[in-house]
């Protein structure tokens, strides 16, 4: 089980690290893999020392992930701890850290105003080719997160957007994730990518929108 859990951790660094060298803005964080060893921890907690430091006002929080022992497969539904303090973090982590692997980000979830998956789907004609676009998002005053998607974007590179009730200001953003979705797809196809656009600077370039991770759709 531990074993599964390290290849499974890492191969989820490696993608984060991917999208980062295509140019991506990634999150600000720190991985700890399940029931880790007192320096991982050490360590973890001197890059949160570090973010900290450069903003006493920054909370953290605490993404899990479990592995189930027969596929090997990432569950999807273990806790999401948030609006944590510095002050709190060590004792929060070595807690959760006993059940599971952690992802602590430094992003502030109540500046989270769009979030979603984003897929994109080559089509092949007779002819040529054409891609089709997903996007299943939520748009929020506050705390926009992936996980809450209730609304729909969809179109074609040849055809018009289709949204229900999708605004302009919407527009903009969804399209400026599409196209970024369909350029990692010359690289990288049958994925979807996992995003959110915050209100204010945010992940490692300070730019809105954050790509959390990418992943193989069925």
């Amino acid at each position: 089980m531990k074993k599964a859990t390290v290849k499974e951790v890492k191969e989820k660094i490696e993608r984060i690290m991917e999208l980062e060298k295509r140019g991506f803005n990634v999150p600000r964080f720190c991985f700890v893999i399940h029931q880790a060893p007192e320096d991982i921890i050490n360590k973890s907690l001197e890059w949160a020392k570090e973010v900290h430091e450069q903003n006493p006002e920054q909370i953290f929080n605490i993404r899990t992930y479990a592995y189930n022992e027969e596929s090997k497969n990432e569950s999807i539904s273990t806790p999401h701890l948030t609006d944590i303090t510095f002050e709190l973090l060590k004792f929060t982590l070595i807690n959760i850290n006993k059940e599971f692997s952690c992802m602590i980000d430094a992003e502030t979830p109540d500046n989270g105003r769009m979030a979603g998956n984003v897929t994109i789907i080559e089509k092949k004609g007779f002819i040529s080719r054409n891609l089709e676009f997903h996007v299943d998002y939520c748009s929020k005053e506050k705390r926009a997160m992936v996980r809450d998607a209730d609304r729909y974007f969809s179109g074609t590179t040849r055809g018009k957007l289709i949204g229900k009730d999708t605004n302009p200001k919407e527009v903009k953003i969804l399209t400026e994730v599409v196209n970024r979705a369909i350029d990692f797809h010359k690289i990288k196809k049958n994925f979807i990518l996992e995003w959110t656009c915050f209100c204010k600077p945010a992940g490692i370039k300070r730019e809105p929108i954050v790509w959390w991770e990418y992943r193989k759709y069925e």
